[in-house]
């Protein structure tokens, strides 16, 4: 059984299984009454007993192969002209204290665009989704993109980041410090978790004080430290040796 519970509905006790896995890339799940029946969790939590890190961000890329050749470019486009000194921002619900408290900061102190339902102020919510164009698009209005996660768990890295980065413009991202082993820590700017009033004016000054030559250097850095291929492998052998710990016998059937 390879399911995600968005809910409380699962099939885990509908048979006897050979083996149950779950994965989900958000953290709701780790409140689920049903996450420690299942033999394998992928998602936000470190590699240990049952569970193995498998961040959201991996499985959005490997469901748009195009975006990752992307990336791979990215460091060789330069906006012409630089976006002015502003930022901007797609939030849905007003989730995430952390992210909330930076932005009512930051737009005292330059102009932020919203450009979801929360806030809004650009006339309307940005069409289409969280891969469309037109988020790009809006994003690169702005010097600086707010890809910030609402919440901090170890391996919680979504599709936000990356969105920044498709933009060729500077993220400010909020979140785990884990986020460095997959994405190069030259190329956006990190608040922390656990960030003081005093972190946070520091962090808006450094965004106020950036000169287009440090800007054009941040966003010619590469993108990614590690390649998908070899975190996947990683993610692969930590089930292997859970999946032989729990005794049961892996059979590759391959298709005719």
């Amino acid at each position: 059984l390879v399911e995600s519970i968005f809910g409380e509905n699962t099939y885990l006790y509908h048979k006897k299984w050979r083996a149950t896995f779950l994965f989900s890339g958000e953290t709701h799940y780790c409140n689920s009454p049903h996450v420690y029946k299942f033999d394998c969790v992928l998602g936000v939590e470190e590699t240990h007993d049952r569970f193995v890190k498998c961040p959201l961000y991996l499985l959005f890329l490997q469901t748009n192969p195009s975006l990752l050749e992307e990336l791979k470019t990215m460091d060789k486009h330069t906006p012409s002209p630089l976006p002015p000194l502003s930022a901007s921002v797609i939030i849905t619900a007003p989730h995430g204290e952390a992210r909330l408290r930076f932005m009512d900061r930051l737009e005292k102190h330059m102009p932020l665009f919203y450009g979801g339902k929360h806030k809004n102020n650009v006339g309307g919510p940005v069409a289409g989704h969280f891969n469309s164009p037109a988020m790009n698009e809006f994003y690169r209005r702005a010097k600086f993109a707010i890809t910030m996660e609402n919440s901090d768990r170890p391996y919680y890295v979504t599709e936000k980041l990356i969105n920044g980065f498709r933009s060729s413009v500077v993220p400010i991202y909020w979140g785990t410090s884990r986020v460095s082993e997959f994405f190069n820590p030259k190329r956006f700017l990190h608040l922390k978790p656990g960030a003081t009033e005093e972190d946070i004016t520091e962090m808006i000054e450094r965004m106020k004080s950036m000169t287009d030559e440090e800007y054009l250097r941040m966003i010619r850095e590469p993108i990614m430290v590690r390649s998908m291929d070899d975190v996947i492998d990683e993610i692969a052998e930590s089930v292997k040796k859970r999946l032989t710990l729990l005794t049961f016998q892996v059979v590759y059937v391959s298709s005719d």
